[in-house]
């Protein structure tokens, strides 16, 4: 089972990763004009710039994009890796793999405590998963019982040579049967609404019809052998 991860989130993982992709970018250009100004101003004061003035401005503001790229690099890097982390394992989660893990070694503590989340996250949603499986085991155990009874009294109900007494006593067994299979699902389907959490006043299309066919139709060996009979109007 996949658990949903929350889109919203997602989305805001996303937008970190394109203003950290801005930020990277705009740092480089900052860098590259400071130091090429400084720089500048440094090779003209010098007079280098009058014997080399093409060349020398090329080199210049060159050497100072590398060096504003690395700085950039260093100081943006340690902000986008964690993310893209984060993003990543996120994906992982959402794919139903969680053992997903971070690990992170800064000092800025907001991602700090994003990645912790995130790994508490992961370990509850494991948790969860085991949980879910051993409940579909127990339940697939739960509803095989009454299943295999139910099969086995259909199955003597086929013997022409049974009494009255024996066939009411199977018929009220399967009965009995049936009714924990309906328990079941029914305590299927409020787990089911409360992990949605789905509003039990939410209006839904219900057969009534179709429910008054079928009970007609699993009552009718009781009312059958006491000679009442059942009139429907036509459609």
């Amino acid at each position: 089972m996949r658990h949903k991860i929350d889109k919203s989130k997602m989305r805001h993982y996303s937008k970190m990763v394109r203003k950290l992709m801005l930020s990277f970018l705009m740092t480089i250009l900052v860098f590259t004009l400071i130091l090429a100004l400084v720089g500048y101003a440094v090779v003209r004061l010098g007079g280098s710039v009058t014997q080399l003035p093409g060349l020398g401005i090329f080199l210049l503001f060159g050497l100072c994009f590398l060096m504003a790229s690395a700085a950039a690099y260093s100081i943006v890097w340690n902000i986008f890796k964690p993310v893209s982390d984060i993003s990543k394992a996120s994906k992982s989660i959402a794919e139903g793999d969680y053992s997903a893990r971070l690990e992170y070694r800064g000092d800025i503590e907001e991602l700090a405590e994003a990645v912790d989340n995130f790994n508490y996250m992961a370990q509850e949603l494991g948790s969860v998963e085991m949980i879910r499986n051993d409940f579909i085991a127990n339940v697939s155990h739960e509803f095989r019982t009454p299943l295999s009874t139910l099969s086995g009294y259909l199955t003597l109900l086929q013997d022409s040579s049974l009494s009255d007494d024996e066939r009411e006593e199977y018929i009220r067994k399967a009965f009995f049967s049936i009714e924990k299979l309906n328990d079941l699902t029914d305590n299927i389907l409020r787990l089911s609404k409360l992990e949605n959490q789905a509003s039990l006043d939410e209006p839904v299309t219900y057969r009534l019809d179709e429910q008054i066919r079928e009970c007609i139709v699993m009552l009718e060996p009781k009312w059958s052998t006491k000679d009442i009979g059942s009139v429907t109007a036509p459609n």
